[in-house]
């Protein structure tokens, strides 16, 4: 099964619906709640790396904190309703609640709100089976919930054609990558995690990675550690 997630650049990878017969039970969204996400057997390639502050700094267009509003269903293809098994994607849309920092060679606007795609959920035995499914180690996105992310105006080709000029591209604000989206509820690191709650989002990364060193920090420390190294390395 083949799903085309536009998070962070993500591109289309081969994900396999895990095999159990029944599905967890699924509370439904209301804001600021929590949710049962199945973690596990889903892969995907990032086109950005989003581990080091450097490439926050070289691959960022803003970092800004913002608001998951709402959540609609992508249905999933023809084939995969046939065979009843498959995947059903997700259209997010956010608002820009606070700018905390941006590009200095920064040429596009953020909009107040924007829309991206991120995993859902997936299905095994009918439609009526679906359950919430996502990556580990990153937030599910879920209304109500607040994050800092870092931000990147993506262009991409025609979608499933050999010439990008057949058709108009597609344009997208998105995340960076999947350790580009930090949980805020409050602070740094606090909130929805893999659809649970979180108090250190990050902290047993193995690396030094950016969002591990911002834990205790404010959005403040974030934008003064980007200015820095964009200061330090121009090329950046």
């Amino acid at each position: 099964v083949c799903v085309a997630v536009l998070l962070a650049a993500t591109g289309c990878t081969s994900a396999t619906v895990p095999g159990t017969d029944t599905a967890p039970s699924s509370a439904t969204t209301q804001w600021g709640s929590f949710v049962d996400v199945r973690i596990g057997a889903l892969e995907a390639d990032e086109n950005f790396s989003s581990s080091s502050v450097e490439q926050w700094v070289k691959q960022t267009d803003f970092v800004a904190v913002v608001r998951i509003e709402s959540e609609e269903e992508i249905p999933p293809a023809k084939v995969e309703i046939e065979r009843g098994e498959g995947l059903i994607g997700r259209s997010v849309t956010a608002s820009v609640e606070k700018l905390v920092w941006s590009h200095p060679q920064v040429k596009q606007k953020l909009p107040d709100t924007f829309t991206f795609n991120a995993f859902g959920w997936a299905f095994k035995n009918g439609l009526d089976s679906k359950f919430r499914i996502g990556l580990g180690d990153q937030p599910y996105l879920l209304p109500g919930h607040n994050y800092v992310m870092a931000l990147r105006y993506v262009v991409f080709g025609c979608p499933r054609r050999i010439d990008p000029e057949d058709c108009d591209p597609v344009k997208v604000w998105a995340p960076l990558g999947s350790q580009a989206i930090i949980p805020f509820d409050g602070t740094l690191g606090a909130g929805e995690f893999e659809g649970k709650k979180t108090e250190q989002a990050g902290s047993k990364d193995t690396e030094k990675t950016f969002r591990k060193a911002m834990l205790g920090q404010d959005t403040d420390w974030i934008a003064k550690s980007l200015s820095q190294v964009a200061a330090d390395d121009p090329k950046l």
